[in-house]
């Protein structure tokens, strides 16, 4: 099968939920035969899309990666203003000041159009927020079935209407939680084709030991990983450890591990790593009494489930319906909703090693029974055929040209 994805980022400096996972499907896919293209940025940062490769097409793990400039780059103080606009308006902004919005959200990439005309079997998008899906899908549904991973959670800019020609030109959206399915038919008003896919797991080695990747120096220590970034909770977990220490003294330290979009300063018991490599990140996961999960915003969790392949129990903000559906069906962690929740949870993860290893194991399982990559992309490709039968069907329903 000839599949194209496009992506906003592309490589493995980039630690985006979604860019990763586009990675490892296609990837996996090309290795089982099928010939994948991605068409991409040549940024890695998306917080201004300077670009920091070379334009132009190379091969990456058998996969075809077509690299577009951006027309522009994206001023962040600019950008931060109208995105807060969007955030608090207490009425939909005018079209245009929406327009305006996606432009300056970037990136816009040169010749995207032309990409999308070449033919393909199928084209998939990855992640809604950006114009490379949110035009994209549009430009790519006359020449090709279309399918988008959403990786959607419910924030103001999902109502935008600029999203709309989006859900119509789009012939099935795979999302990787029942609550993302929910918010997806409940934004597009029932139109959306819907499917739930799970998302691929690599276990992480639970027996590392390298000292080199102890930021805690033997401390025993819980551990954020992700992006530093207020949208991501982490201020919040930052608030809530300091406190915590301070009402419970004692060696326990937190270790955030991840580019930092804000600096966080260290006072001896919060440390920061900044981002490290793959075997770093998930030697500090194994070792950790628990994983941390502060985001409001996610639609899945791969962190989540990479610590529970390592049989680390989890501490998970409520208030992210994905992150905690996620954790009460895996029966992994403890969830919490304000500092009193999360002083309970913690205090009850450290006085009991029992209850550590019960979550932790019931994670691990369940990990194991719904996240390994041969039953993800058997069920992957049996979605893409699915999109050509919608996409089929969709084109025969309409009427003939004059």
């Amino acid at each position: 099968m000839r599949i194209r994805a496009v992506v906003q980022r592309w490589g493995p400096e980039v630690a985006g939920g979604a860019e990763s996972f586009c990675r490892s499907v296609t990837t996996r896919l090309a290795q089982r035969g099928h010939e994948v293209r991605v068409v991409t940025s040549t940024a890695t940062d998306h917080l201004t899309w300077e670009p920091t490769h070379e334009a132009g097409t190379h091969i990456d793990n058998g996969v075809e990666v077509v690299r577009l400039q951006p027309r522009f780059m994206r001023d962040p103080t600019k950008f931060a203003h109208l995105d807060q606009r969007v955030a608090l308006a207490d009425r939909p902004l005018a079209p245009t000041a929406q327009q305006d919005w996606l432009l300056m959200e970037g990136p816009i990439l040169a010749g995207l159009a032309d990409e999308l005309r070449e033919p393909v079997d199928v084209t998939t998008f990855y992640t809604y927020l950006y114009p490379t899906t949110a035009t994209g899908v549009r430009l790519a549904s006359p020449f090709s079935p279309t399918l988008v991973h959403p990786t959607a959670h419910a924030e103001p800019q999902l109502d935008l209407q600029v999203f709309d020609s989006m859900i119509d030109h789009t012939d099935l959206f795979v999302v990787s939680t029942p609550e993302e399915a929910d918010l997806i038919r409940s934004r597009s008003r029932g139109r959306a084709n819907v499917e739930l896919l799970g998302i691929g797991v690599d276990p992480i080695n639970a027996s590392i030991r390298e000292a080199a990747a102890d930021p805690a120096h033997g401390r025993p220590y819980v551990t954020v990983v992700g992006r530093v970034d207020p949208a991501k909770g982490s201020m919040q977990a930052v608030g809530y450890f300091t406190e915590f220490k301070r009402r419970n003294p004692g060696p326990l330290a937190l270790v955030i591990v991840g580019s930092q979009a804000v600096e966080i300063p260290e006072d001896g018991d919060v440390i920061t790593t900044g981002f490290v490599d793959q075997r770093a990140r998930d030697t500090i996961m194994a070792n950790a009494i628990a994983l941390v999960q502060p985001s409001w915003f996610e639609s899945f969790s791969l962190v989540l489930a990479e610590a529970w392949t390592a049989g680390v129990p989890a501490l998970v903000q409520r208030n992210c319906a994905a992150t905690a559906g996620q954790t009460i069906r895996a029966g992994g962690g403890l969830l919490y909703d304000d500092y009193a929740g999360f002083e309970a949870s913690l205090l009850m993860l450290l006085e009991s090693d029992q209850t550590r290893r019960t979550l932790g194991e019931s994670g691990r399982r369940f990990v194991a029974d719904n996240y390994r990559w041969d039953n993800v992309l058997d069920r992957y490709e049996q979605l893409l055929e699915a999109t050509i039968e919608i996409s089929r069907n969709r084109l025969s329903s309409q009427p003939a040209r004059r």
